[in-house]
């Protein structure tokens, strides 16, 4: 048995079959068991009950340890929750599941950020850029994270205060 860090990779073409089959399972009134997890993490996260959906996406993930989007709305969850370094882990799965996955890569670089990882989230950023995304809001995210690791380097590379991190 292979762990989670040791999943086999799955080509796009078979993740993008993986999706269209949950999609249409869902239209059909028959949403698989993680997708469930994921949505009730989904609702517990949007009403601030962050240890509650912490435990949801967990157990989407040990559901289907594939579903690359419960790894990054479980790195969401824990950014919300200042855990970035864990944070980070998730996105980083979600993104070796999916590669295409924009937003994921977006919010990797945002949790590097805000681990004070700066040359990650540069690293992170430069892998967005080449995406050559159009999607507003994961412009908008690259664009915050590009302006705090400029503000980071005037400031010599230290940790900005988290006011800094919110004012700017």
């Amino acid at each position: 048995m292979t762990s989670q860090s040791e999943a086999p990779h799955i080509s796009g073409r078979a993740t993008a079959a993986v999706g269209a089959l949950a999609l249409a399972m869902v239209a059909a009134g028959c949403t698989p068991p993680a997708l469930l997890a994921v949505n009730e993490g989904s609702d517990a996260s949007m009403h601030g009950r962050y240890e509650e959906a912490l435990q949801d996406y967990d157990h989407a993930i040990a559901l289907d340890p594939m579903l690359s989007t419960a790894h990054c709305a479980r790195g969401e969850v824990l950014s919300k929750m200042k855990r970035y370094k864990d944070a980070t882990l998730s996105f980083r799965q979600c993104i070796s599941l999916n590669p295409r996955d924009l937003e994921g890569k977006a919010s990797l670089a945002i949790a590097l950020l805000l681990d004070c990882d700066y040359a990650g989230a540069q690293v992170a950023l430069d892998d967005f850029d080449r995406s050559k995304s159009t999607h507003p809001r994961v412009l908008a995210n690259a664009e915050w994270v590009r302006v705090r690791l400029k503000r980071a380097a005037a400031l010599g590379g230290r940790c900005l205060p988290e006011s800094e991190v919110e004012a700017l």
